[in-house]
């Protein structure tokens, strides 16, 4: 699935690495974080496939209102990442219905794929709600790691450090981490 090419682009440090979003206009189409440096962010985007390999967006400091809500994210600040104004282009109406469901789980609580299918209509579809998960774009605005395997067991996490860096932010939004088996 290839998106929107974005026509900017900005990394940017913070508690957790470094994040880089790109975007058209005032709408985010994607985020990454935890990464080692903006070198390392702008590889990551550029190694996604998610958009046309000549996309040449300008690095710039765009969307600064995104930037700020989230470097206070990292700090460990409350704040309404929800604000932040999102696209996503390309997606089922059952993608779109988990990734809508998920940006409402509120900070602090997490709910298993299968609860997560259940209540979007489709229990049974776990593994589905897993892999739209994993092609979550927006991670952390669409919390995704909010998101726990049955049993409340840590699973799969795109973002560099994997469920290290899920616990991490779990433990941020002083989440109970599940004890793992």
């Amino acid at each position: 699935m290839k998106l929107t090419t974005p026509r900017n682009l900005c990394s940017f440090e913070t508690e957790l690495g470094w994040m880089l979003l790109a975007g058209t206009d005032r709408q985010v189409l994607y985020l990454s974080i935890g990464n080692r440096s903006a070198e390392h962010a702008e590889q990551r985007w550029h190694e996604s496939g998610l958009f046309e390999a000549d996309a040449s967006p300008v690095d710039s400091d765009w969307y600064p209102e995104a930037r700020e809500l989230l470097t206070a994210y990292a700090a460990g600040e409350v704040v309404e990442l929800d604000k932040i104004v999102c696209n996503l282009p390309g997606r089922t109406p059952f993608q779109r219905d988990v990734l809508q469901l998920v940006q409402r789980i509120p900070r602090g609580e997490v709910l298993t794929y299968g609860e997560v299918a259940k209540r979007v209509g489709r229990p049974g579809a776990a593994r589905a709600v897993g892999a739209t998960m994993a092609s979550n774009t927006i991670p952390l605005i669409i919390p995704c790691h909010r998101v726990v395997g049955a049993n409340g067991r840590l699973t799969g996490f795109s973002a560099p450090r994997g469920i290290d860096m899920k616990r991490q932010l779990l433990d941020l939004e002083q989440t109970p981490t599940p004890v793992l088996f």
